[in-house]
């Protein structure tokens, strides 16, 4: 596997990876089903690796300008049966409990909301 770096992945390298290869099957549909849906709306991003059991999604045009950069979009936490979501804003702690079979469209467009507020804020700025 190539990475960017020790944590960074793409998404297609995060589906050859043994994080993604230790999950159970239904964390694994869930996972992609999140995934896909928020890809099948033109985010690009990044998957970074953090403490098990945790992936951030990071905004691929903001990581590529500057790493330390404000670029997450989501964090992932893996739960025994489910993947906990949590849209990455300031100051909300909501957390989604997230399944291939809830798969509410409020999660998706939280996420895609604060992912095109900070790529437009990103390009705002330069």
């Amino acid at each position: 596997m190539h990475v960017l770096n020790k944590q960074i992945m793409t998404v297609d390298e995060l589906f050859k990876s043994s994080i993604y290869e230790g999950l159970n099957s239904s964390i694994k549909l869930s996972l992609k089903t999140l995934i896909s849906e928020l890809s099948s709306r033109k985010m690009d991003f990044y998957v970074c690796k953090r403490n098990e059991p945790v992936i951030v999604l990071k905004a691929m045009e903001i990581y590529d300008s500057n790493p330390l950069s404000t670029c997450n979009i989501a964090t992932i936490r893996f739960k025994t049966d489910t993947i906990q979501v949590e849209p990455y804003q300031d100051g909300d702690n909501t957390r989604y409990e997230f399944c291939r079979d809830n798969a509410d469209e409020e999660i998706f467009s939280r996420i895609y909301a604060i992912y095109e507020r900070k790529i437009n804020a990103f390009r705002n700025r330069r």
